[in-house]
């Protein structure tokens, strides 16, 4: 499936805090972290006979669980 990129603003010392924090917890970066709601988010939000039909209709590199 073809990807695209999206652009947020957000207040620098906070994204600092945050990097620095996820660090000590040798956690994901920020865009992982992100990528992971944005997808519980789809999964929420977009009904599963849509997921389905955007898996079956694209080229099916980017697997969407049920």
């Amino acid at each position: 499936m073809k990807k695209v990129t999206i652009s947020i603003e957000y207040e620098e010392e906070k994204i600092k805090a945050l990097k620095h924090f996820l660090k000590q917890k040798d956690e994901k970066d920020i865009a992982e972290k992100l990528v992971d709601t944005i997808e519980s988010l789809y999964k929420k939000t977009v009904p599963v006979n849509v997921r389905e039909y955007i898996e079956a209709t694209t080229d099916g590199s980017s697997k969407t669980a049920k």
